[in-house]
């Protein structure tokens, strides 16, 4: 087609192009790619492994009866781990 108008994000390049897009999700490159290179491996891993990486990781997991709540933890933990080291990166 031609030039399209993109944004260059902190998640990437952007643009509300249709042929844009097409271009994108045709070359494997969509926005929900994106996303998922900014998140974690949790939704692949069944609730064995969960269990598993928790008490590998030391994530208190008593008490959680459903994997969605283990995948919680354990994104929480990350963002507790990586806020201290933000925090520690800054002092």
């Amino acid at each position: 087609m031609g030039e399209y108008i993109v944004f260059n994000t902190p998640d990437g390049e952007v643009s509300n192009d249709p042929y844009w897009q097409a271009e994108q999700t045709l070359a494997g490159r969509d926005k929900s790619d994106a996303d998922d290179d900014l998140g974690d491996d949790y939704d692949d891993l069944n609730g064995k492994e969960l269990k598993a990486l928790a008490a590998e990781r030391e994530v208190d997991i008593s008490g959680l009866k459903k994997v969605g709540e283990v995948r919680e933890a354990l994104r929480a933990d990350d963002a507790a781990k990586a806020a201290a080291a933000a925090e520690n990166a800054g002092a």
